[in-house]
């Protein structure tokens, strides 16, 4: 039995989307190098009048994880793809959009994929990542690809290979060498470079159960990193200058995983004058991938926070400087507010608190009167922009903190800060910190800016470590720690972020998202369904792919409210998701 499986997902047609031209053809051509490759091999398509569905997709995941024995799971999906917002992607089968649960939740699939058994899974998406507009887009929920079972202390490693970066398309281009006249720039650039890798790109491996000194030529999702950044921009462009296609390759794997196994025959030196493909990036996108990998170290001092940004990025480099310099407000007398840069407060409501509104210092700010000493709520926040739109967000009021909230110019929750207030038993040690907490937000921001929060495996782990250090200090940072640490596979950690922060649960309520992470835990399940948390929804956009209707924490207004998404870092809504909230919040209806 081989010991590598491939499952080829390609629908060209998917309810009332745009028809594809070679999606289904693209999902063959893997399905046939797969099959070069020895894998066992499922192919769903649409060709020929079929139609792929979410039951489809799962039974034969399930009958690969069911049969046991293999070390690689490989995930192949081409046609529609979308983001409903940062971080929570999904890919359209042949009912959806128009039957929400007829797609597959990528984000928590991957999540599931590394409690399966299979040490090694990869997830191909040849597929657009551009933002949902609207229903019935947005009201898409979609299902994972693996059964959610037992949590195993020995999770897989997921590389996950994107045809292009967040918020952009994937192009198809014409073929004429191709049966339907047409190819994807991803598919077809990924194959070339399996099939024909240069000589420097494969490795060799031994064979365990093989003869002394045989070996695997192999090439890693690694090495494929750099080599289909570089390589893809260049197909698009090479066909129509305009095209513009950058894919993001996240690899958590090492030798002696690998992705293909190719012929030595057919590696190949450089042409002469043929350079090696170079990703330079682009904007701020890159730069936050550079400021990731360099991550701020803690007060012993062993980094400075002076990158050496080269010229390209100096840009970022005074952005990060002016987001460090910033001043918030530093105490309300009702030991408890928050203010808003960037937008008009419009309208406000706080559960069981009362609220006053008022600007001072061109800073629309919001005093929140607790009625005790200690807890949270949800504070559901209007908020008008220069340009006139109005936007809603919902974020958590904390007795003893105040929260700052920053806006751009749609309307969308871009930084979210907490900060003991001057007259809270933390002030002192926050004080200590504020400086190190202060430059930290500022590159998470930054790095944000035009994507979610994204980072790979070892780094996501040493992110969430510097995170968590403060994460009591400023909840917003126990929230990107946990994110981190879920990204890389790592729910003990998850946990561990909630062990910190549930003994003061009484007076300072768990952030929702961490809750929501926490629950997936054995260890801490029990307690992260009972603990006091706030708000009632994700800080953190990306939390709504794990809020499905199979979460405990699950409530009808979720549903409501997740088709009222806009595309933002942190939860944000439109104006109906807005009034839907607030009439919520008013009618005491909040879960």
């Amino acid at each position: 039995m081989p010991n590598r499986a491939v499952l080829c997902l390609g629908v060209d047609r998917a309810g009332s989307m745009p028809p594809l031209r070679a999606a289904a053809s693209g999902a063959g051509a893997f399905a046939d190098w797969a099959r070069e490759q020895g894998c066992d091999v499922t192919l769903l398509t649409d060709s020929d009048g079929g139609r792929v569905g979410l039951s489809d997709a799962f039974r034969a995941v399930k009958a690969f994880v069911d049969a046991g024995g293999y070390e690689q799971l490989v995930i192949y999906f081409a046609g529609h793809g979308f983001l409903l917002t940062q971080g929570t992607e999904y890919w359209l089968l042949s009912d959806a959009p128009e039957n929400p649960n007829e797609a597959i939740n990528l984000v928590r699939s991957v999540e599931d994929a590394r409690n399966c058994g299979i040490p090694h899974v990869v997830f191909i998406s040849d597929a657009c990542r551009t933002p949902a507009t609207g229903p019935p887009l947005s009201a898409v929920i979609g299902g994972s690809l693996f059964v959610a079972g037992p949590y195993r202390p020995k999770r897989g490693e997921i590389d996950t290979l994107y045809a292009t970066q967040p918020g952009s398309p994937s192009w198809e281009i014409p073929r004429s060498q191709t049966p339907e006249g047409f190819t994807a720039v991803f598919t077809e650039t990924l194959l070339r470079a399996v099939r024909q890798p240069r000589e420097n790109w494969i490795e060799n491996i031994p064979v365990p159960a093989g003869p002394p000194d045989s070996v695997r030529t192999v090439v890693t999702t690694r090495t494929l990193k750099p080599v289909l950044e570089g390589s893809v921009p260049q197909t698009a462009a090479d066909f129509d200058v305009r095209l513009r296609q950058t894919p993001e390759v996240r690899a958590e794997t090492a030798l002696p995983k690998f992705f293909a196994e190719v012929d030595p025959a057919a590696a190949r030196a450089p042409k002469r004058g043929e350079r090696e493909p170079i990703n330079v990036g682009t904007g701020v996108r890159a730069a936050g991938e550079r400021i990731l990998s360099v991550v701020p170290p803690g007060r012993g001092g062993e980094r400075s926070l002076d990158l050496d940004l080269d010229e390209d990025f100096l840009g970022i480099r005074r952005e990060v400087q002016r987001l460090t310099l910033r001043v918030e407000r530093p105490s309300f007398a009702t030991r408890s507010g928050l203010t808003v840069r960037g937008a008009e407060v419009v309208a406000v409501h706080a559960g069981g608190w009362r609220t006053e509104s008022f600007v001072e210092n061109d800073l629309p700010s919001v005093r929140l009167f607790p009625p005790g000493d200690g807890g949270g709520t949800s504070v559901v926040l209007g908020l008008r922009v220069p340009s006139g739109r109005v936007t809603g967000v919902v974020v958590a009021g904390l007795t003893h903190f105040v929260a700052s909230l920053g806006v751009d110019e749609s309307g969308r929750l871009v930084e979210l800060n907490y900060a003991p207030s001057e007259n809270s038993p933390l002030f002192g040690e926050f004080n200590l910190a504020a400086a190190e907490i202060r430059e930290l937000k500022a590159f998470l921001a930054v790095a944000a800016r035009e994507g979610r929060l994204a980072v790979e495996g070892e780094a996501a782990a040493a992110l969430g470590d510097r995170l968590r250090q403060q994460k009591r200090l400023d909840p917003a940072l126990g929230v990107l720690a946990a994110y981190a640490y879920a990204q890389a596979g790592d729910l003990a950690r998850v946990a561990s972020v909630f062990e910190h922060l549930a003994p003061f649960a009484e007076q300072t309520p768990v952030p929702f998202d961490i809750a929501l992470l926490a629950a997936r835990f054995p260890d801490t399940r029990a307690a992260a369904l009972t603990v006091p948390r706030a708000p009632f929804l994700p800080l953190l956009a990306q939390g709504w792919a794990h809020l499905g209707a199979d979460t405990p924490f699950h409530h009808p207004l979720h549903t409501t409210l997740r088709a009222q998404l806009i595309p933002a870092l942190w939860t944000t809504f439109d104006e109906t998701g807005l009034e839907l909230a607030l009439a919520a919040s008013r009618q005491g209806e909040l879960p």
